[in-house]
């Protein structure tokens, strides 16, 4: 209860900063507050495969999101939150209580070099699986960007995961750029019902421009893996090879991809290996309408299940909005992903999609409708609180989201 308390005070915190900075003065720009407070009902079913512990439920939530920038051209702040509480009305009362997501960045930018720092902090009651918020049913922001941190969906597995990332870029001279990217992530389970870990990644990265619409890269990416319960280290090296383009003001793709060396403190328990790392994606975005396309290859430290210490990750995601008229906007997610342990036999297929519809009533009440599919099937040794099966949920609500929320002219 501690915990909890003092994740609703930090969030707290940070949401009236934000309300409080909305009307800086004396710089050039603009700040941007938009937020929403949401109520929502959600159905959610299980296929005939599920264990006899995942039953069918109804639930509500609360909840409400932030997202705020200060508008500064050389110190750029930006703050997206989400969280809320989720109780149960019928069945099962597991996967219930508070969930909180927040990710910070704050930029340093100068005529020829820029820095910036990130936190991405959320406390989850299971894995998450849709939107922002990681909860499906409950409406709001647009799935996090990048790999998904725990690809394997367990239930009932309270997480604490936070990822700290500086990054620094110097121009060389009018086509080059040198940079250096430092992170450090952990992942831990209250219960201890789950594989905790430590991950730490520099990354050396060189760019240069081959002209106005393309750049070529190559970043030597060194990871390392601890876990807090066992004495194995895990690391990888990766020199990632990237080119990017940009085809119009609408549409621009990223490919990197490079060999990558894995290897450990025992290398009876965990043979060395070598495996091929991708990163790739594509991006529309028009005037009011976003979709994107993106695939990532990695061997990873874990995700959280079970004794799987080391995993193969193939993940790809889909995302997609576009508003209709002036008051209704619809959007759609999907993600496939494809895991094998390295430790162990068996392999693991995942896929989640989602859409959902938003109309707005009036000037601040909105009604909002959404479906999600799950689908985890395996052939590995999981825990039994992996989600086996179908699960699907139908969730609909009302909220209260001010149009263009706030600015202040700094």
């Amino acid at each position: 209860m501690r915990l909890n308390l003092t994740l609703v005070a930090i969030s707290t915190f940070v949401c009236m900063q934000a309300g409080a900075q909305a009307h800086p003065s004396g710089q050039a720009g603009k700040a941007t507050l938009a937020y929403d407070m949401r109520y929502a009902e959600t159905m959610q079913f299980y296929g005939s495969q599920q264990a006899t512990n995942q039953q069918n439920t109804n639930r509500s939530s609360a909840s409400g999101e932030v997202v705020y920038t200060n508008g500064h051209e050389k110190k750029p702040l930006a703050l997206t939150y989400s969280g809320g509480y989720l109780w149960s009305i019928q069945g099962s009362a597991s996967g219930t209580g508070f969930f909180q997501h927040m990710l910070i960045s704050q930029g340093w930018v100068e005529r020829k070099w820029n820095l910036v720092l990130d936190d991405d902090i959320s406390y989850l009651p299971q894995s998450p699986m849709s939107g922002f918020s990681g909860i499906p049913g409950v409406g709001g922001l647009p799935p996090s960007q990048g790999p998904p941190t725990q690809p394997i969906l367990l239930l009932n597995t309270r997480s604490i995961e936070n990822a700290t990332e500086a990054s620094f870029n110097r121009a060389v001279d009018f086509n080059k750029m040198a940079g250096l990217r430092g992170s450090f992530r952990i992942l831990r389970f209250p219960d201890g019902n789950g594989l905790e870990t430590n991950e730490v990644q520099i990354a050396p990265r060189f760019a240069w421009s081959l002209n106005h619409l393309s750049t070529a890269s190559i970043e030597y990416v060194f990871a390392r893996f601890t876990y807090p319960d066992s004495n194995l280290i895990m690391g990888t090296q990766t020199p990632m090879f990237g080119y990017a383009r940009r085809w119009s003001r609408k549409v621009k793709t990223d490919l990197a991809i490079g060999p990558q060396w894995v290897g450990s403190s025992d290398s009876q328990v965990l043979p060395d290996s070598v495996d091929v790392a991708v990163s790739a994606s594509v991006e529309y975005q028009a005037r009011a309408s976003t979709a994107s396309l993106s695939y990532y290859r990695a061997t990873t430290g874990g995700s959280g299940a079970g004794a799987l210490t080391g995993e193969h990750n193939d993940d790809v995601t889909f995302q997609f909005a576009h508003p209709v008229g002036r008051d209704l906007t619809l959007s759609a997610n999907a993600s496939y992903g494809f895991t094998s342990g390295l430790l162990q036999t068996g392999e693991t297929m995942s896929k989640v999609g989602g859409v959902q519809a938003e109309r707005r009533l009036g000037s601040t009440i909105t009604a909002f409708a959404n479906y999600t599919f799950t689908q985890q099937t395996s052939t590995a040794n999981l825990p039994a609180n992996a989600i086996a099966g179908v699960s699907q949920v139908i969730g609909f609500g009302i909220g209260y989201a001010p149009r263009g929320g706030h600015t202040g002219r700094k």
